[in-house]
């Protein structure tokens, strides 16, 4: 909001600016034409001195008219255009005000991608935990939109390491072990996507071992949407205080859309921080 508000300040400054330099004009411009009138009424005979300054004051007129049109089309375009931001925003934040369960997020999801054209393509980045639920709600849409588009996904998810095992929440490294029971799993239906794809499914898969403190899955193509989720700890027994969950927050999905808000923009910059970092330092 405060990047359209800027704009909004700036092309007000601008009408202004343009304002006063129209009357500026015309202030000059009347002025020359008194000492015209003057210069002719000495040296033209009769109505012929009038008869100039009646044509020249028409022809400048005219002139003005044309520009002042043209400038009004040219301001109500912006307006146009600066509204249209500003409802866009609007609705971003509102959106932005729900949070979406994992079920909800995988069907926006598919509701914005199911009005793509034909020929765009998908590119999804996937930040994943251990998938033991988000992997069988979230293959079909590969399925689905591999069979008529390409697709690009990379999937992150979490692996087991027993050197970290003591510095990781009990929580962590019971999903770590979760991670290793679906990988093969993951990787015989991915294998089957692309053989189904006929070559349009490009996916790939890599894996971390850290704190997971965000997750969720982007949209990067054809539109740009991310479903994000922030690991947080809980209490289990709030009244005595004790912080001892580790939790994936799952069930609390931020949408975040384009137009990006301030807010909205800095959280997709952390997703992508932690997805790309944990991308290129986990290379097969």
């Amino acid at each position: 909001m405060g990047k359209a508000r800027g704009r909004i300040e700036r092309a007000r400054a601008y009408v202004s600016l343009i304002f006063h330099g129209i009357v500026i004009l015309l202030y000059a411009g009347f002025l020359t034409l008194i000492l015209l009138v003057e210069f002719l009424h000495i040296h033209l005979p009769g109505d012929a001195a009038l008869v100039y300054y009646v044509s020249v004051v028409a022809s400048m007129i005219m002139a003005l008219s044309v520009h002042i049109v043209v400038l009004y089309n040219r301001l109500r375009k912006t307006q146009i255009k600066q509204t249209a931001e500003i409802k866009q925003m609007r609705e971003a934040l509102r959106s932005g005000a729900k949070l979406f369960t994992l079920e909800e997020a995988v069907r926006d999801m598919r509701s914005h991608l199911a009005k793509m054209k034909p020929d765009q393509k998908v590119a999804i980045d996937h930040l994943g935990l251990h998938l033991g639920m988000a992997w069988d709600k979230l293959w079909p849409s590969l399925e689905r939109f591999s069979a008529t588009h390409p697709v690009e996904y990379r999937l992150l998810m979490l692996r087991e390491d027993l050197d970290r095992a003591a510095s990781l929440p009990a929580d962590v490294t019971d999903w770590m072990a979760i991670a290793r029971r679906q990988k093969p799993k993951i990787e015989r239906r991915l294998a089957k996507l692309r053989a189904a794809s006929n070559g349009r499914l490009k996916a790939d898969l890599r894996f971390y071992c850290d704190l997971p403190v965000i997750h969720g899955f982007r949209v990067r193509q054809p539109i740009n949407v991310a479903y994000v989720a922030i690991s947080r700890w809980i209490a289990e027994d709030e009244d005595q205080g004790k912080y001892d969950e580790f939790n994936w927050g799952g069930h609390e999905y931020h949408r975040v859309i384009e137009p990006l808000v301030e807010v909205q923009g800095d959280l997709i910059a952390v997703f992508d921080g932690y997805f790309c970092h944990h991308w290129e330092s986990n290379r097969p």
